[in-house]
């Protein structure tokens, strides 16, 4: 839950490895994180004050798995990528980088991925690109066990938040036992995680920890926030002067203060507010903005012998300057008929932030999703059509042969070329003369399927090749989707960290609260901060917000008798010991162990114990004055565990009657629930006392309990309590109303517990 713990054991684990393998063998042990924006991050907390020797160097996991040659490792499609004769929606081939062999791996290494609840197996592509299978989990696992090879030593270690977001589904995640045991039923799984800690009394950390004890527990019935000097509560009025502090002046480094919402339409209008009202440069997109990038583009250098400029998902641009527009029209075909669809680029110049001593450089930006922070379903089809076209010339204009490339050697290399005969292969190369030529002009070759599928298989995995370079290089598929960066989504911040931020606590207006994904949501958004949280419009939940309440107007007598089961895991006194009662039931004995214990203060003590019939025990005491009482325990049977049923007293007319029946109804109670709740009847039961109102739990069945409230007056109040498996209270039925003053006090808690989350 802690990041500094959990920086505590990634370098834990480089000093035990260091301390068990010899310096050449070091390089066993890799760390991985899932992106380089989160690497940015893990890096300045990792190797702060470390020398170079002793540094973590972390690697992208896209950089480490993806880009693998050989066949088997490729997706082929088997339509033929020259037909340009499709539906629209199948116009483009993506690009599949395929996973890497690990076959260079040695078989006792070890990796580490850090924030590894950002590693996920939920489907993630691009219009143009898709690395792998599309699920990033699925290919590390792959990658590192050669699909579930039991035979290698190969060690991953996931150190990731439970509690956090993740991308799709909290079960899509790595550090989620489950998954990782349908992934990998074949090879062992061990997992430790830290309790959770109630060491924290106030502000952020209080919340961070009732939300995650929600999380783990699986009731979202209770949220609420003890506002301090790290958890402030901020209103409209402060808000305006405290954005102005943050966002006044363009930045040249990475924020350190954000402003995270749920909506993109929240953080698109802040962004606006604050362009208009703190850098005073209009509405329209202009010199000093802030902006995000939401995919990740290769900037070409002037020079050909340096490394062109990767600027990924997540990094921060400043805007230097507007050069130009660029409109395209692009025709679609949709169920209505042909539509005309304008593609915007604006050429803008810019200096990448989140890399040091990045240069000004220029790029397209993609405008139709700036301005909404998505495509339409036309814009989508629209850029695919472009992008597709784009690539099909330039793949066409290709002036390298096939048989100049890689691919051609590899194919000739395969096994299964060298079993094909020498018609297959004299009809391979009649068909790589066909390459580029129109088709009119093409010779016929006849051979068989296999000739022609190798041949689509290499030749495929060559024009992917040639697409992945030509979408890295081309300015216009290379275009960033950019929007501004000042308010952004708490989505969007997974994995990078803030000095301090202002977080929206309203996801939309009928977005619920008392769920899974919102409480992980706002988990998330308060973790981002390294200092403090400003929460506006801040979310309430209590167990007892649709909390019903049914008085009775006249008085009436309790009939429902008790049903009382004692916990297996009581030790009695010597003085329980020495009566030798085996005949009495475990609930009987421990209710008279209870009541024993407590009217000895009043100068009573246990004289006999006799055992009437199987379902009815009494119990005579005597007072320091010679008064006998006798206390009847009535219990039910076996299928019943022997609860006890009823409890009274005989005692006559006698001046500590009141005083025994408190003692007794304060005995004759079952042990608090251990799910919500015992936590919501102990808060009743603490507020209950400072009137002098005692508070038992007499029965537990299936939706419903029923609880006694008594005071020292021997006065009583009795009622049902209904919950559902939500963790909230639906009703409270009164079902015996001796005392109004009573009734009054627990109706005073109930209303203000209820009125809470109001």
């Amino acid at each position: 839950m802690n990041v500094n713990v959990r920086d505590e054991w990634a370098r834990a684990i480089s000093m035990f490895r260091s301390q068990q393998v010899n310096i050449s063998d070091k390089k066993t042990l890799y760390y991985w994180a899932h992106s380089m924006r989160v690497i940015r991050h893990i890096d300045k907390r990792l190797n702060k004050g470390v020398s170079d020797f002793d540094k973590i160097v972390i690697d992208s996991v896209y950089n480490t798995i993806y880009g693998g040659t050989d066949v088997d490792d490729m997706e082929s499609d088997d339509k033929d990528m020259s037909d340009n004769n499709q539906e629209v929606e199948d116009d483009v081939s993506q690009v599949i980088i395929p996973v890497k062999s690990s076959k260079f791996l040695g078989d006792d290494y070890t990796i580490v991925f850090c924030e590894a609840q950002l590693l996920s197996q939920n489907l993630n592509q691009t219009e143009l690109i898709r690395y792998g299978s599309g699920r990033l989990l699925d290919d590390v696992l792959t990658f590192i066990f050669e699909k579930n090879n039991c035979k290698n030593n190969r060690k991953l270690i996931l150190i990731g938040d439970p509690y956090s977001l993740t991308y799709g589904k909290s079960t899509d995640s790595a550090i989620c036992l489950e998954t990782l045991a349908v992934k990998n039923p074949n090879l062992p799984i061990y997992h430790y995680r830290d309790g959770i800690s109630h060491n924290v009394d106030y502000g952020k950390d209080l919340l961070r920890t009732l939300l995650a004890s929600s999380i783990q527990e699986q009731y979202f019935n209770n949220l609420h926030y003890d506002f301090n000097s790290n958890l402030i509560n901020i209103e409209r009025n402060a808000l305006e002067p405290l954005l102005a502090e943050w966002f006044s002046e363009p930045f040249s480094q990475d924020p350190i203060n954000a402003a995270l919402f749920y909506k993109n339409d929240d953080c698109y209008l802040t962004n606006l507010w604050i362009k208009k009202h703190c850098l005073k440069n209009g509405v329209e997109l202009a010199k000093g903005d802030l902006l995000i990038m939401n995919n990740n583009v290769t900037i070409p250098t002037d020079l050909p012998v340096e490394d062109p400029i990767k600027i990924y998902n997540g990094m921060y641009l400043t805007l230097l300057d507007i050069v130009g527009h660029e409109d395209k029209t692009i025709q679609i075909r949709t169920k209505g008929g042909k539509v005309n669809v304008s593609l915007v680029f604006t050429k803008i110049r810019v200096k990448c932030i989140s890399i040091e001593s990045t240069p000004e450089k220029e790029l397209f930006m993609l405008d139709n999703y700036f301005k909404g922070d998505e495509l339409t379903k036309n814009e989508q089809i629209a850029y695919r059509v472009y992008c597709n076209e784009l690539l099909r010339n330039k793949i066409k204009n290709n002036k390298q042969s096939f048989r100049n490339t890689p691919y051609y050697r590899n194919m000739l290399d395969s096994d299964d070329y060298k079993k094909l005969s020498d018609n297959e292969r004299q009809a391979i190369e009649e068909l790589i003369n066909n390459i580029g030529v129109e088709k009119s002009q093409q010779k016929e070759v006849h051979t068989t399927s296999k000739a022609r599928n190798m041949l689509r298989t290499y030749r495929q995995k060559w024009e992917m090749y040639i697409r992945k370079q030509i979408i890295d290089t081309d300015p216009y598929l290379n275009a960033a989707w950019l929007s501004y960066g000042w308010a952004i989504t708490v989505h969007k911040s997974l994995g990078v960290y803030f000095n301090n931020i202002w977080l929206k606590g309203n996801q939309t207006a009928n977005s619920g609260v008392s769920n899974e994904s919102y409480f992980r949501w706002l988990y998330s958004g308060i973790t981002s901060a390294y200092g403090t949280v400003r929460l506006s419009s801040p979310q309430y939940i209590s167990p007892m917000m649709n909390c019903q309440i049914d008085d009775i107007d006249d008085n009436r007598d309790y009939t429902g008798g008790f049903y009382i089961v004692f916990s297996e895991e009581v030790f009695f006194n010597d003085e329980m010991i020495a009566l030798n009662l085996p005949n009495i039931h475990l609930n009987t004995k421990v209710l008279l162990q209870k009541i024993t214990k407590e009217i000895s203060g009043i100068g009573y003590s246990l004289n006999i114990v006799l055992i009437k019939r199987e379902y009815l025990t009494i119990a005579e005491y005597k007072s320091c004055k010679n008064v006998l009482i006798r206390i009847l325990i009535d219990n039910k049977g076996k299928k019943d565990k022997y609860a006890v049923s009823n409890v009274r007293i005989d005692c006559g007319i006698n001046e500590d009657s009141k005083k025994l029946n408190y003692i007794i109804h304060r005995c004759a109670s079952n042990e608090w629930p251990k799910d919500f709740r015992g936590s919501l009847y102990g808060s009743w039961k603490n507020e209950l006392l400072q009137n002098d109102i005692e508070m038992a739990l007499i029965k537990c069945q299936d939706w419903h309990d029923t609880i006694m409230l008594f005071d020292d007056k021997d006065e009583t109040v009795y009622a049902e309590v209904w919950y559902n498996s939500d963790g909230f209270i639906t009703k409270i039925k009164i079902l015996s109303k001796e005392s109004t003053e009573v009734f009054n006090h627990f109706n005073d808690i109930i209303l203000k517990q209820r009125d809470y989350a109001k």
